[in-house]
C-alpha cells in the first residue's frame, strides 16, 4: 500500500481503540465490551491523536492521484474534527439525533449478538454504561463552567430520551430478556438506572 492508505489503516486502529463504539459501528469487533470515554479526558486522547495524523500527512508521499484524493480528504475530515472540538463542542454536545448518550444506547444495536462471547461483551459494555454516561455529564459540566452550554429545549428532548430508555417497559429490560444463556439481567438494571439518573440530570442541571 502507498503511504497515505498505511497511515490511514493505523490511525482507524487507533482511532477505535479510543472510541470502541466507533469501531463497532465500523464492523472492527475487537472492542465490542467497552465504551467509549466522553470525559474532557477521552476527548482530548481523541483530538491528540488527530493532531498527530495531521502531522504525519504532512511526511506522506504522494505516488499516485488516488493518494492525493485520500489526502485531502482524510485532512478535511481530521481538521473539521479538531475546529468542533477547539470551538468547545465536546462541551454541549446535546442532540436527540446525535450525542454521547444516543451513542452509548445504540451501541448495543450495531454489536454482534450470536454467540455466548458475543453477550459477554454485551453484558461487560451494560456494565460500563454507568461511568461512561457520568463521563458525559463531566464534559457537559465542564461546558457550563465555561458558558457553553446546549440549548435548553435540546436538554429537555434528550432527557426525554434517556427517561424513556430507563424505564422498566424500556430498552434494557426487552435487551437482556434476548439473551439466550449468558445472564446480563443485573447489569441492564444497572444500565437503565444510570440512564435515569442522566436523564434526571439533563433536567434539573
Amino acid at each position: 500500500m502507498s503511504d497515505i492508505f498505511t497511515l490511514a489503516d493505523r490511525y482507524i486502529d487507533s482511532f477505535a481503540a479510543l472510541d470502541p463504539i466507533a469501531a463497532t459501528g465500523w464492523g472492527i469487533r475487537d472492542h465490542d465490551h467497552r465504551l467509549t470515554d466522553y470525559s474532557p479526558q477521552g476527548h482530548d486522547a481523541v483530538i491528540d491523536l488527530l493532531r498527530s495524523t495531521l502531522r504525519d500527512l504532512d511526511r506522506v508521499t504522494i505516488a499516485k492521484d488516488s493518494d492525493r484524493v485520500a489526502k485531502e480528504v482524510m485532512r478535511e475530515r481530521l481538521q473539521t474534527s479538531v475546529d468542533q472540538y477547539e470551538a468547545g463542542e465536546s462541551e454541549r454536545d446535546l442532540s436527540v439525533l446525535r450525542s454521547p448518550h444516543g451513542s452509548i444506547r445504540q451501541a448495543f444495536d450495531l454489536m454482534r449478538l450470536e454467540s455466548d462471547d458475543d453477550w459477554d461483551n454485551a453484558r461487560q459494555r451494560l456494565a460500563a454504561v454507568p461511568v461512561a454516561l457520568a463521563q458525559a455529564r463531566e464534559s457537559l459540566a465542564l461546558g457550563l463552567r465555561s458558558n457553553r452550554s446546549a440549548a435548553p429545549r435540546q436538554a429537555l428532548a434528550c432527557a426525554r430520551q434517556c427517561l424513556t430508555w430507563a424505564a422498566g417497559d424500556g430498552f434494557f429490560g426487552a435487551f437482556a430478556a434476548r439473551s439466550p444463556r449468558v445472564p446480563v439481567t443485573s447489569e441492564a438494571q444497572e444500565a437503565a438506572a444510570a440512564f435515569g439518573e442522566h436523564g434526571e440530570w439533563l433536567q434539573s442541571t
